[in-house]
């Protein structure tokens, strides 16, 4: 009897089958395995009665026991069935034969816990067409609403979200390829979503992510209303958090992280039950009914930030937003099928039966490495342990090769590596004693630093080696006072103290083995006095209508007119006016050059300034520019959160502000900057070049338009008694931001005035006022 073969279409996978029930067995493919799906304890350990259905299943495959050159250039030929023969649909996310290497994820209808389960691969045929399709392993059919492998181009594998690159660049990642953000740089997945949940409606949202410094948001979706939102951040000291925005939902984790190791994190929530999982294990829950999330369409969608506010650094890789709660085995299968020694999924089954390794006992030098290898034939899993220091280790996993490196030691040291193979109702092992012997010095020196410091002039600490070399590592620390520094290639510079007294300086030199340290002890005296440093003007620096002047340690402010001439002329002047009287006049005879310079002293007080710049030819006069309203006086830098922006009131500031206060406006402490700067002026890097004039009479709490600058409520008030108490002008610039924690506060150190960070903000406002030399002194509020 004749068979006829159908097309079944599931999703958007088309499955051969045979009428009657039997599948095809792929009989134009030259090539076939086995691969195992182990959820025993010797695999990734699930409760005997768990059952999860629909699960994407992560197959790494190796040049070790996988032969690239059989399969089509990009994998096309490849397919995957069940173990009766049932077709899957799969998605290959990474393939690099140059590599060796191949990530793909297989939709597996059924994984059972404590089982065994046998997924077939077949490759090897020149006709095949390409039938990988992220729609048919990743859809709504099984919970996903977006999926991003962050491969490149970035794109959501669903179909559903178009994402937006905004300069993110590709790097290695957990799973093939991931994307590498940098403070300004992220990824905008959406801004009018109609398809994510609302209100409280279940959903889980799950990232790999390495950051290398904390405090950042890794993904965040929904919008800026009360309960409205669900963000997942890195927070310092490292922990997780999901910041639902003063919801229920709120969550953080208890385990303390570290920056710069790759970390899996799910959030799972239903109504009443938020539950925060990092790296597989349940590690914050929170129950309460109060505030239930109220997320509302059509909804936002950021990696590395929210709202373009990108502050992320380092990858971020396998972003998922499903619609459904994950349970704690999805979870759990996750983590130990993705993470780098994965125990869910086997190599392909190799022929025969034998088990041996290459050798039984081994001795080798600190320092070096050799290769091992082994045999497991029928072996459904294999795995490379270490014991070393009474602690074994999974070094690897699916390799019939292990290269073991022997590292430094201090001494003769013993170690046991094992060849572990997982078969149907039996587990075979292989120990390899190892001996490794110690052949390299540790590193020995001495360090030659001043014995006394003044506490200003740099001065150079350095490490005189005597013994010990190689690639070495250094370490310096600080002990006694605190002190402003910069770590050179093989020295500390110091820079500042900040005090007196006996300063201790360690360094911890490492070449692999046992660390060495010295210390040194300098007495530093700082001077009783520091002399005033007077800020260099610019190349065509010139006063602006309303601008303040810091006085110096000799109350007065330094005005500066420098510039260029369009056409030559004849003698200028410089007119000096103190409440409309002319106080001075400072004549520049011309040449030929047509630059010009003039430097005035302006008094502090309740004195304004005007200056005139004036042509003179013969006897006639033109005044070329004027610059009128200009004070001298103290400067003010006010920074911290709510407390010290204390805007949070309903009254409203007076019409009329008051004449002896001012502010650098433009860039407030609200957390609108960037986006106020973008809006104004376009291209926020180059509003400096454009020389706006953004001197401002600040209110204490902006309303409107028409105020750039506010002070809140008690810098007002401080300025205004500092105006009756000394008699002269004030400026304040107030950079807080509310809810926000110090550490937030910092400096990009690649970019002190990054406008996405709240420091870059206010040091921009300070350096375009030019007040980096007159800030009588900074408050803060916290």
């Amino acid at each position: 009897m004749s068979r006829m073969i159908k097309k079944l279409m599931i999703g958007t996978a088309a499955f051969a089958v045979l009428s009657g029930g039997v599948s095809v067995q792929y009989p134009g493919w030259q090539h076939k395995g086995s691969i195992a799906i182990l959820t025993t304890p010797d695999g990734a350990n699930l409760p005997t009665l768990a059952v999860e259905e629909n699960f994407p299943v992560l197959v790494r495959l190796n040049k070790e026991w996988f032969d690239f050159s059989q399969a089509k250039s990009g994998g096309e030929d490849l397919r995957f069935s069940s173990a009766a023969g049932n077709p899957l649909a799969y998605q290959i996310d990474d393939w690099d034969p140059a590599s060796g290497t191949a990530c793909i994820w297989v939709r597996l209808p059924v994984i059972k816990g404590n089982a065994h389960q046998e997924l077939k691969m077949h490759w090897g045929s020149a006709d095949a067409a390409d039938e990988s399709r992220g729609t048919a392993v990743f859809n709504e059919s099984n919970g996903f609403l977006s999926v991003w492998h962050m491969n490149d181009p970035v794109m959501d594998e669903t179909g559903m979200l178009e994402s937006k690159d905004t300069g993110t660049t590709p790097a290695l990642g957990m799973i093939g390829k991931s994307r590498y953000f940098t403070a300004g740089k992220g990824v905008s997945c959406g801004q009018n979503i109609t398809s994510y949940p609302t209100d409280s409606s279940p959903h889980t949202s799950a990232a790999w992510f390495r950051a290398e410094q904390a405090n950042a948001t890794v993904l965040a979706w929904g919008n800026e209303a009360r309960q409205g939102k669900v963000v997942m951040q890195f927070f310092s000291p490292p922990h997780m958090k999901m910041d639902c925005y003063f919801s229920g939902a709120n969550v953080r984790s208890d385990t303390t992280l570290a920056t710069s190791e790759w970390v899996h994190v799910v959030h799972a929530f239903k109504n009443g039950d938020s539950r925060l999982y990092v790296n597989g294990v349940l590690d914050g829950l929170s129950t309460s009914p109060g505030a239930p999330l109220a997320i509302k369409r059509p909804a936002r969608m950021y990696l590395g930030g929210w709202y373009d506010n990108y502050r992320f650094v380092g990858n971020i890789d396998e972003v998922r937003i499903s619609k459904v709660t994950r349970s704690a085995d999805w979870v759990r299968l996750e983590y130990e099928n993705q993470k780098p020694l994965q125990t869910l999924v086997g190599p392909l089954t190799q022929s025969g039966n034998a088990f041996s390794v290459s050798k039984k006992t081994l001795t080798i030098d600190e320092g070096k490495s050799t290769t091992l290898t082994a045999k497991a034939g029928g072996a459904l899993k294999v795995y490379w342990t270490l014991t070393r220091d009474g602690r074994e280790t999974v070094v690897a996993t699916d390799r019939f090769a292990y290269r073991f490196d022997a590292g430094r030691v201090s001494g003769e040291t013993k170690a046991t590596l094992c060849f572990k193979a997982i078969y149907t109702g039996d587990v075979k092992t292989q120990d390899i004693a190892i001996k490794i012997k110690e052949d390299i010095p540790e590193p020995a020196f001495t360090l030659r630093a001043p014995a006394k410091w003044d506490g200003r002039s740099r001065i150079e600490i350095v490490p005189l080696l005597t013994a010990g070399g190689g690639e070495l590592s250094y370490a310096w620390s600080l002990a006694g006072l605190a002190a402003s520094k910069k770590v050179a290639p093989g020295k500390l510079v110091l820079i500042h103290a900040q005090n007196s007294g006996t300063l201790s300086v360690t360094a911890t030199i490492s070449n692999g083995g046992r660390p060495s340290s010295q210390t040194v002890t300098i007495q530093v005296t700082e001077p009783m006095i520091d002399a005033w440093v007077e800020r260099p003007p610019g190349k065509n620096e010139k006063p602006e209508d309303n601008q303040f002047y810091a006085r110096d340690d000799k109350n007065e402010g330094t005005l500066y007119y420098n510039g260029t001439l369009e056409q030559a002329a004849g003698n200028l002047f410089l007119k000096l006016y103190a409440d409309d009287k002319l106080l001075k006049t400072i004549e520049q005879k011309r040449t030929s050059v047509k630059t010009y310079a003039f430097t005035a002293k302006l008094k502090a007080g309740l004195i304004k300034y005007s200056v005139e710049l004036v042509a003179k030819t013969g006897s006639s006069e033109t005044i070329l520019h004027r610059v009128v309203n200009l004070v001298c006086g103290d400067a003010y830098l006010i920074d911290g959160q709510s407390n010290a922006l204390a805007t949070d009131t309903h009254e409203k500031s007076p019409a009329v502000p008051h004449e002896w206060i001012r502010s650098y406006g433009g860039l407030t402490g609200r957390g609108d900057a960037s986006a106020w700067v973008r809006k104004r002026f376009g291209d926020a890097e180059n509003i400096s070049a454009q020389r706006t004039n953004l001197w401002c009479s600040p209110v204490w709490k902006a309303h409107g338009t028409d105020h750039q600058a506010e002070l809140g409520w008690w810098g007002m008030e401080l300025a205004k008694n500092l105006v009756e108490s000394q008699k002269i002008p004030i400026c304040v610039i107030n950079a807080a931001v509310g809810g926000t924690r110090i550490d937030e506060h910092q400096q990009n150190e690649d970019k002190h005035t990054d406008l996405s960070t709240m420091y870059g903000r206010m040091l921009w406002r300070v350096e375009n006022a030019r007040l980096t030399h007159g800030i009588r002194a900074i408050l803060w509020h916290q």
